[in-house]
């Protein structure tokens, strides 16, 4: 039988664990308001470098390399997007098993594969089963900034633009969260490069339920959008309008990209420390009360020996 020292022990180091994921529970919680405002805030500069981009695609024909398909992709560039940190549930391996069936998919179809990582947890991943990573970025997954996303977006459009006899890459995909709401957080998979230009939808009064995306841009207009279709001239040129606008584009993109996945990772954290409070709080229970029984079954022997005693004596 266990002892009772041995229990108290347990409880002492469960009450103490409680108290930190009761504490990470509370800095996720205050996290998750400034997380959510930030994204808020990026929204009105991705919704109107989109409607640029959209502009200059549909009113313009331009044969641009950021948006041409490339007819046979022979090299493939991944930026996985986690957290830093631990101790936020599923967060981080539901992202890196969803980028592991991206690479196996992507490998049967004879691709080479170019790994470029924004978070430690998914650095030290594959680092462990030493596959090779070609860039990596770690610090502040819960607190992206414009720097980041910025040196990300010019390393990924720099390689796309080399050829692939030059170590270039032939597409980029993006592999991060899907912030739904407070309780889903699911990944997902975005193709970045060769560009497909997207909007955000209308309807984004809750971060929490939106943050979805309205489908790819079409070349054609439907009747009644082409009632009232705008004009456009492009100083100097379109080529040229696009060549300044689309790596700021791709840079909102990542951004984008970043934030959401900042919010899931502080949600998620929330979450999983909520949950893990109270499963500690579970276990101090049970474990008081099997220290109660062997504390009485301690007492009861000893009764019973008194009792024996006293009856020898008495015989």
């Amino acid at each position: 039988m266990v002892s009772q020292l041995a229990i108290k022990k347990r409880i002492a180091s469960t009450i103490s664990l409680q108290k930190i994921f009761r504490a990470q529970e509370l800095i996720s919680a205050s996290r998750i308001s400034k997380s959510r405002e930030y994204a808020f805030q990026a929204m009105p500069y991705a919704d109107a470098i989109t409607k640029a981009v959209r502009a200059v695609v549909s009113h313009a024909n331009v044969n641009h390399v950021l948006i041409n398909n490339k007819r046979k992709p022979k090299t493939t560039a991944i930026l996985i997007i986690v957290s830093d940190r631990g101790m936020s549930g599923s967060y981080t391996s539901s992202i890196i098993k969803q980028a592991n069936a991206q690479i196996e998919n992507l490998q049967k179809l004879g691709r080479k594969m170019k790994l470029y990582i924004s978070g430690k947890r998914a650095v030290s991943y594959y680092k462990f089963r030493n596959i090779p990573i070609a860039k990596s970025w770690i610090g502040n997954s819960d607190a992206p900034t414009p720097e980041r996303s910025q040196e990300i977006s010019s390393l990924l459009v720099e390689e796309f633009l080399k050829t692939s006899n030059n170590n270039g890459v032939d597409e980029v995909i993006i592999v991060c969260s899907e912030f739904v709401n407070m309780i889903i957080q699911r990944p997902r998979v975005i193709r970045m490069l060769p560009l497909e230009v997207v909007e955000q939808s209308d309807n984004s009064k809750e971060l929490g339920q939106s943050f979805a995306k309205v489908a790819k841009v079409e070349d054609d207009f439907s009747k009644n959008s082409l009632k009232n279709v705008p004009l456009y001239e492009f100083e100097p040129s379109a080529e040229a309008v696009l060549d300044a606008i689309l790596p700021r584009y791709v840079q909102s993109r990542i951004q984008e990209c970043l934030l959401e996945s900042a919010v899931s990772e502080t949600a998620s954290r929330q979450r999983a420390m909520h949950t893990a409070t109270d499963n500690a709080n579970d276990l101090v229970e049970d474990l008081t009360r099997k220290a109660n029984k062997v504390r009485q079954s301690a007492i009861t022997g000893e009764l019973s020996e008194i009792v024996a005693g006293a009856s020898a004596l008495q015989g």
